[in-house]
């Protein structure tokens, strides 16, 4: 679905701050998280999706369009002629317009290019600040570590944690031991190194406490 969107808060996620959901959107459902979706015809253009019976200024989208650093000729286009990326983002576009306050982004990062990635972490952040509710469902876990506040892991039918991502060592989860191994080892040796997934982001971690 990309993205999807909930009315009422509960305690399972941060408001106004971003949490990230490693599980499926499916999972949600079975936390009694009632979930709706947007519904489209990919024949529609863009124009035809994003105005609806009720939206005519078209002010508003040239708004939003710069938020989401979309190009202004793919209002023209059919929805089922976008590329991958434009197509979630425009998907974000008309979540804007229809104001929601608790936005998921589901799986929202697989398959965007390490740009676009960091392009979807700037306008998250900047939601954020808006005061928007923000949920990350992703089986990526250096991805979430870079832009969640908090993490919720969904396993067998139930939440096994509720917090800092930090502490995700103490899970029997999808990571890399390696790098668990390295920094437990490190720090036992008073090297002081942040937990991280990223080895990119450990290598300078390592710089940094070096020099």
């Amino acid at each position: 679905m990309e993205i999807v969107f909930y009315e009422k808060h509960n305690d399972y996620f941060k408001k106004n701050g971003i949490t990230g959901f490693y599980g499926d959107v499916l999972d949600l459902y079975k936390l009694d998280i009632a979930i709706d979706g947007i519904t489209y015809d990919d024949k529609w253009t863009v124009k035809r999706f994003l105005k609806g019976k009720f939206l005519s200024n078209n002010s508003r989208i040239d708004s939003i369009f710069k938020y989401l650093e979309l190009n202004p000729e793919i209002i023209k286009v059919k929805l089922c002629d976008l590329s991958k990326t434009d197509f979630k983002f425009v998907l974000l576009a008309k979540t804007l317009l229809l104001n929601k306050n608790i936005i998921v982004f589901d799986y929202f990062d697989v398959g965007l290019a390490y740009k676009d990635q960091k392009r979807l972490i700037r306008i998250i952040r900047t939601l954020k600040k808006d005061g928007k509710t923000i949920v990350i469902v992703s089986k990526d876990l250096v991805f979430l570590s870079h832009i969640a506040e908090s993490i919720i892991v969904y396993k067998d039918g139930e939440i096994i944690y509720n917090g800092n991502i930090n502490d995700l060592t103490k899970l029997d989860i999808v990571i890399d031991e390696n790098i668990t191994k390295f920094i437990k080892l490190a720090n036992s040796k008073n090297a002081k190194l942040d937990y991280t997934l990223d080895s990119k982001e450990l290598l300078k971690d390592i710089y940094r406490s070096v020099y």
